[in-house]
């Protein structure tokens, strides 16, 4: 569908363009299943602050 599910995925595990060229990489169809596994620091939770361990699941929508 490439309604930039995968480039989101992609920014948030720290995967996607790193610099500010404006290259985006190519497209790529996510087959099945891909987990992306990143720890987000400083998330403020009520008057804390807490280092967050994320495990963002993208599933492709393809039915093969």
């Amino acid at each position: 569908m490439q309604a930039g599910k995968t480039t989101v995925a992609n920014i948030l595990g720290n995967e996607g363009v790193s610099d500010n060229s404006g290259n985006k990489p190519p497209y790529r169809q996510t087959q099945s299943v891909r987990i992306i596994e990143f720890t987000m620091n400083n998330v403020e939770l009520r008057k804390y602050n807490a280092e967050v361990e994320v495990q963002l699941w993208e599933v492709g929508g393809n039915p093969r």
